[in-house]
């Protein structure tokens, strides 16, 4: 039975058949990559003023597309984390009060 969903998260099953544009999706398996940013490095996937990023420094590093995860300012060092996935890393910046 088809279920449309409405919300972007929903939890599923390891056994359901999910699909989009009637393509079967499979899992996709994890990626984390960490760093310890150097300083002049912005912690962004592309940045508009041509400065040096972080995902510069880990090309090639995985197959998978990763993205950066933390707010270290440019003159900032310290370690990060890359992951393979975008949702996750937007609710690691969701602060409850």
């Amino acid at each position: 039975m088809a279920t449309l969903l409405q919300n972007w998260v929903q939890e599923v099953l390891r056994s359901d058949e999910i699909k989009f544009h009637d393509q079967p999706v499979s899992i996709e398996k994890k990626v984390y990559v960490l760093l310890n940013k150097p300083k002049d490095y912005v912690t962004t996937s592309d940045d508009p003023q041509q400065r040096k990023t972080v995902m510069d420094l880990v090309k090639g590093a995985c197959p998978e597309r990763i993205y950066p995860v933390g707010r270290l300012d440019r003159n900032t060092t310290g370690v990060l984390c890359s992951l393979m996935t975008a949702i996750w890393p937007a609710s690691l910046h969701t602060r409850s009060s």
